[in-house]
């Protein structure tokens, strides 16, 4: 199954029970509504929802009329919601012309307006009525205004005007499909309308496509097509991958994490919803860890938390879950991961599975990364991995030296989609990653536990699936000290660990240590540094060796 036919049919689950919005309307970030009385006039100004700690404005997203994605000069209007160059002429974009976007919707409206009698409706008549003058417009004119949606309220009602039957029963009657004529849709095998254009994705910070051909592009218009005839596309199909892929990408959504560049959605196909509710709710907290920083948490807002909670501190620390198996039986799940490009989306990647191997995959790279877990028995998230081996800088604090990642520092995002799939397919871990660990390592001279771990976690996942292609059993490396292992490499760096023991022993705390004078060149050069590091050390063990407190490395 495509990734398209995938959203389609999550679309058709969800719609089925309300959770997405029905065909002709679209989950859209609204920021303002207007409220009317039956004048058309301004029962008080315009409010947003809310506001984060900066005062930034924060969207609530609303299913609104809506025909699709719109583009160029002459982009047709949204029928009773719409930007503030629409509503009331006004935008802070430059070579804009504003005051024509705000004619054509109201002329629009005016149009289709012209012979209801519902009260709500005329309010928004006598509205844009009164926006013809100009000391009347002037209220909108804030900067905060300004490029923000607006959606329409008569009086103290609850629900909004365009949620009304009347508005709902103009808005079937002249909702007429954008589409280049008939043809099979690859998504539902069905003859049906082919939508010209696909609805955008709007959780970006620029609305952007999966699906978009350039108009007037001779590379995109072989044989003649043009648009979305390239790639046919009913327009009940292209509305319903997109509204649901708007769903899962929402700030509010739970069916979203953030992977590097990646804006990461998750689905499971159930036809039980309590059961789909708890792979979700088990995935996003296995592997985005409690470090969610925008939506609800799972373990707040999931009714079944009683159950997954149990499920997840059992898989925390590491104990057999084989009394849960339906958990993971019947349950497709879907991982697909968005990076924004210019007006377009790139698939980073994709993972479709049942969710009793994506489960087994998530506990083979809990058993991988076992050094990394904390005090709580908790695996930190993906991210926490993957700045672990990003280029760190110290600062001083309260006479502590502390380690930060700058901004805009981690590793390319090939390396984080692949790390990704190898957790999710039981695949190799990026050599990219093991490199890193070992660089960081030698430069910053400093070996953390998470850098450790991911050492460890690449060569032992590289071992056991080598042994699998080839039969022969392969050694992983364990987590703790191994005293029978002979591979010369691990006796190096138990050596050189006790020389700086001793060190430490004899000297106490020194400004340059034996770490940080050799362990780059000793990684690099062992033959060459090892005998000049054992023979400088029998001053420290003897120095050592007096103190009988000391004696004892």
């Amino acid at each position: 199954m495509t990734i398209l036919q995938s959203l389609a049919k999550a679309y058709d689950r969800l719609s089925a029970t309300g959770e997405a919005p029905p065909f002709g309307y679209s989950s859209q970030q609204i920021h303002y509504f207007i409220a009317l009385d039956r004048a058309g006039s301004l029962l008080e100004e315009p409010q947003p929802w809310a506001t984060d700690k900066k005062g930034k404005i924060r969207p609530r997203m609303l299913d609104v009329p809506y025909f699709g994605g719109r583009s160029g000069s002459k982009a047709p209007p949204y029928f009773l919601w719409d930007n503030s160059a629409y509503v009331f002429g006004m935008s802070a974009k430059e070579n804009f012309d504003a005051n024509a976007r705000h004619l054509t919707w109201r002329d629009f409206h005016l149009n289709v307006l012209e012979k209801t009698k519902d009260i709500r409706l005329v309010a928004v008549v006598n509205f844009l009525l009164k926006l013809q003058d100009e000391n009347y417009r002037k209220i909108f004119n804030k900067p905060d205004f300004f490029d923000k949606n607006f959606v329409f309220r008569f009086e103290m009602e609850k629900n909004f005007i365009h949620e009304c039957n009347e508005a709902k029963n103009i808005w079937n009657s002249i909702n007429i499909a954008d589409s280049i004529g008939t043809g099979i849709c690859l998504i539902s095998g069905l003859k049906s309308q082919i939508a010209r254009i696909h609805p955008p994705i709007v959780s970006f910070e620029n609305p952007a496509r999966i699906v978009s051909f350039d108009k007037d592009s001779d590379a995109f218009a072989s044989y003649g097509k043009v648009q979305g005839a390239n790639a046919p596309t009913s327009v009940n199909s292209a509305s319903a991958y997109t509204s649901v892929l708007n769903k899962f990408l929402a700030r509010e959504s739970r069916n979203r994490i953030q992977i590097g560049d990646a804006s990461t959605v998750f689905w499971a196909d159930c036809a039980e919803a309590n059961r789909a509710a708890e792979a979700e709710a088990f995935f996003s907290l296995s592997l985005a860890g409690d470090e969610r920083k925008d939506g609800p948490k799972y373990d707040e807002a999931v009714a079944e938390k009683d159950r997954i909670l149990p499920l997840l501190q059992a898989w925390r620390e590491g104990r057999p879950i084989a009394d849960r198996p339906e958990l993971g039986a019947g349950i497709r799940f879907h991982v697909l991961g968005l990076a924004s490009n210019a007006a377009r989306l790139s698939v980073a990647f994709y993972v479709e599975d049942d969710f009793g191997r994506i489960f087994t995959n998530l506990e083979s790279h809990r058993r991988d990364f076992g050094m990394a877990i904390d005090q709580d028995k908790r695996l930190p998230s993906l991210m926490s991995l993957v700045f672990s081996v990003s280029r760190h800088v110290p600062s001083i604090l309260n006479g502590k030296t502390i380690w930060k990642v700058p901004k805009q520092n981690k590793p390319d995002n090939p390396t984080i989609n692949a790390f990704v799939r190898a957790i999710l397919t039981g695949g190799r871990y990026p050599k990219s990653l093991l490199a890193l660990a070992v660089l960081r390592g030698r430069t910053e001279k400093r070996v953390t536990r998470f850098r450790a771990a991911m050492c460890r976690a690449v060569i032992n996942r590289d071992y056991r699936i080598d042994s699998k292609l080839t039969g022969r059993p392969g050694k992983e490396i364990p987590m703790a000290l191994d005293r029978n292992e002979k591979n010369v490499v691990y006796r190096l760096g138990r050596i050189f660990a006790l020389l700086e023991r001793a060190q430490n022993l004899a000297l106490g705390d020194v400004n340059s240590s034996m770490r940080d004078k050799f362990f780059a060149s000793a990684s690099a050069t062992p033959a060459l540094i090892f005998p000049i590091l054992v023979k400088n050390a029998m001053n420290h063990l003897s120095k050592a060796g007096k103190d009988p407190k000391k004696s004892r490395i």
